[in-house]
Order: C-alpha cells, then sequence, then structure tokens
C-alpha cells in the first residue's frame, strides 16, 4: 500500500511538473513483505540464548515448530561448495562470508563479490541438504544492524529458511564453534503475499527535432523494507524528477526525447524492467541512465558501452566538474535500465564516494537523515546537465 501510494505521489507530482506522456504502466507483482524470525542457541561452549536474524527475501518458513540441528560454520561460499554433503545435511549452516576490501577495486566490487554469498548460498545449502541458513550480513561495519536482501532457491532445489543475522553475531557464532559443538534452534516466518499488480509510472519532455530517440533516465521506487529506503532508490528518484522539472522550465525543448521511468520491484524480481523491456524494449533508446548508489560525495560515472562512447562523453562531460565528476570509468548502470543495453545502446551509472553507504544498505539505518542535502543538489544539477548534453549532442 505505501508503495502504491508512493507512486500515486510521483503521478500527480509529474502532472504538477507539466512533464508530458505521463503514464500508469500496470505491472504484474509477486514478492516477500517481510517477515521474523529467531535463532536459539540451545547448546554452545559459553552461550546459550536467542540471536537477532531477519529473513531474507526467497526465504520460507518453518514449521510452526521450527527446525533444530546442530550448526556448521563456513567462512566463504568456496568453503560452502567444497564441503562434503555428509557434513551439511540435517545441518544450520552459518554462512560467514565477510565484506573485506581485501583484493577488491572499491567498495561497490567489495560489495558484488560479498552479495554473491546472499544470493548463491542458500541455493548450495539447500543443495546439500541443510535445514537452514545464515547468512552473514553484507555491510563493511556494523553496530549490530541486520542488512537484507534477496536470495535466490530454484523451484527444484528443497525450500528451506534462509536468514541474515548481523556481523558481531556471525564472528561470535564462529569463535564459539571453534570452542566445541553448537546446537541451535530456527523459527522464521515469512510474510508471502498473493501476486498483486504495482505499476511503473513515466513522464517525458519531447524532443524537438529527434524525438524518437530516447534518453532513458530510471531510478526505483521500491526499497528494502526496514527502512525508508531514502538512499536506496529515495535520492535517486529526487534526483531523477527534479532534473527533469528543471530541463521542462528550459525555454528551449532538447533536441531528444527524455522519459523518465520510476520502476517498480527492483529489489526483488526486477518485474517493472520487465515489463518496460516488453512493451517500450523495441523504441529507440540511445543512452539510459539511472542513479542508484546513494547520494555520497559525488565523484564521478561508469559507462557501459564501448571505447569511442566513453570517449564521447569524456570529451562532453568539462561542464560537470564544477559539481564535482572526476572520472569516467568502464562500469555499470542500474538494474532496471541494464537489459535495454546493445551495441547501439549504452548505459551510464552515477559513483558517488560510497563511504558509509554499505554500512546503511538494505538495513533500517537507510533513512532520511542520512542523506546530504547538499550532495543531492550536487547530484541533481550533474543529472539535469548531462541528461541536456545527450538529448543536445551528436552520439557515437
Amino acid at each position: 500500500e505505501r508503495l502504491e501510494a508512493a507512486f500515486d505521489w510521483a503521478f500527480r507530482a509529474l502532472k504538477e511538473d507539466g512533464l508530458e506522456n505521463i503514464q500508469r504502466q500496470p505491472v504484474p507483482i509477486k514478492g516477500f513483505i517481510g517477515g521474523s524470525g529467531t535463532f536459539t542457541l540451545l547448546e554452545s561452549p559459553a552461550h546459550r540464548g536467542p540471536v537477532p536474524i531477519l529473513p531474507l527475501g526467497g526465504s520460507t518458513s518453518t514449521p510452526p515448530e521450527g527446525v533444530e540441528g546442530d550448526l556448521l560454520v563456513v567462512s566463504s561460499l568456496d568453503e560452502l561448495e567444497l564441503t562434503p554433503r555428509t557434513q551439511i545435511r540435517g545441518k544450520l549452516v552459518l554462512l560467514n562470508h565477510a565484506m573485506t576490501l581485501e583484493g577488491a577495486s572499491d567498495p561497490l566490487d567489495a560489495y558484488r563479490r560479498a552479495a554473491q554469498a546472499r544470493l548463491k548460498g542458500p541455493a548450495l545449502a539447500a543443495l546439500r541438504g541443510a535445514r537452514g541458513i545464515m547468512v552473514r550480513s553484507i555491510t563493511p561495519s556494523s553496530l549490530g544492524t541486520l542488512h537484507g536482501g534477496i536470495t535466490e532457491i530454484p523451484s527444484h532445489l528443497p525450500a528451506i529458511p534462509a536468514v541474515s543475522l548481523s556481523i558481531e553475531d556471525a564472528d561470535r557464532l564462529m569463535r564459539l564453534s571453534q570452542k566445541g559443538p553448537i546446537r541451535g534452534h530456527l523459527h522464521v516466518d515469512v510474510l508471502k503475499p498473493e501476486r498483486s499488480r504495482s505499476q511503473n509510472v513515466m513522464g517525458e519532455i519531447h524532443g524537438s527535432e529527434l524525438p524518437d530517440e530516447i534518453i532513458l533516465v530510471g531510478a526505483h521506487m521500491d526499497t528494502w523494507h526496514l527502512g525508508d529506503g531514502s538512499a536506496d532508490n529515495g535520492c535517486g528518484v529526487a534526483m531523477a524528477m527534479e532534473a527533469m522539472r528543471l530541463i521542462n522550465r528550459l525555454p528551449n525543448r532538447p533536441r531528444r526525447t527524455l522519459r523518465l521511468v520510476l520502476f517498480t520491484d527492483e529489489e526483488q524480481h526486477l518485474a517493472g524492467a520487465h515489463a518496460y523491456r516488453a512493451t517500450f524494449g523495441k523504441e529507440i533508446h540511445r543512452v539510459v541512465v539511472e542513479p542508484d548508489l546513494g547520494c555520497g560525495a559525488p565523484r564521478g560515472l561508469m559507462v557501459t558501452g564501448n571505447g569511442a562512447q566513453r570517449r564521447w562523453l569524456s570529451t562532453a562531460s568539462p561542464p560537470l566538474e564544477p559539481f564535482g565528476i572526476q572520472e569516467i570509468i568502464p562500469g555499470g548502470t542500474g538494474a532496471n535500465v541494464a537489459a535495454l543495453l546493445s551495441p547501439t545502446t549504452w548505459g551510464i551509472g552515477f559513483l558517488p564516494h560510497l563511504d558509509g553507504y554499505f554500512e546503511v544498505h538494505h538495513s533500517g539505518g537507510d533513512t532520511f537523515e542520512k542523506i546530504d542535502p547538499k550532495a543531492l543538489e550536487s547530484h541533481t544539477r550533474i543529472l539535469a546537465s548531462l541528461l541536456w548534453i545527450l538529448a543536445e549532442g551528436d552520439l557515437p
């Protein structure tokens, strides 16, 4: 209900801003809307009692009585894969795979590597006969916070409960396991609604000379349910809407059409992205842009494209430098627009400084107070300028 209320607000706001071709695209979704759980230490060398946990998206519930088992602790996805099935079958697994900068080029690379534990670990544990799995929260540091996220257990595998726990509790359980056997009880109650309908909301500024060529800017309206989603992706939504509003106030129209798409269901199944591609994917998208890495101080832009496209943007980007753009590098763009990429459609993602971002990402710490208004203003100026440059330029 809150998500659809947010879409209703956005629809009204785009009308008030005077955008053209404002529309709602119906999107069927299925998903996870939260849940609760407890893990209780029944036997251990030093401690007993409850450990806070959070069900992951894609988890199943335990039976009402929960499940009980010995705890097997592994420190990496590779270790889980190499552990014989006979040592996993019938047990509860703790996957204590740490997010670390060691061997990573930057915090984003470190996150992408560590997130494989959450994405793949539960399916691997299910394949090997585990009764349930707890995954260390994907964050470099913590004050006992729980971080959520999606996991995928294919339908041909046994459905098992999959939860996250804080990095402090993951390390504590690992230390205890090194002193002696641990046995615990896991209870998970996941809320899974029936299929329902959501929407994408869209608006445009029609091009004056090349109206069939589209520069798309996207952001996602959904967020993980723990915080209010200001960093992921409220600030991206604000940047995109305000950039379009500012451009629409200019006396001249851009050469190409600028299209804003506010997507649904990015956090789970990308249903909004799939619906958009199915309906509009054959249109001429020249460049797709999606800011989805929070609102730290501006740093650079990431380009998914060929060398000529990166060189063109580097040549065209000096107007962005006063606002903080220091580098243009190969990289990724947002998940919603990635499916539109092709040899003739290239993508741009924002790469802000990520200090503190993954500490609040997908957690209860992702709240409005974490947003720096000056950084948000700078990013909005960058995005508005970038969209105008792309709409006006002789693109490769």
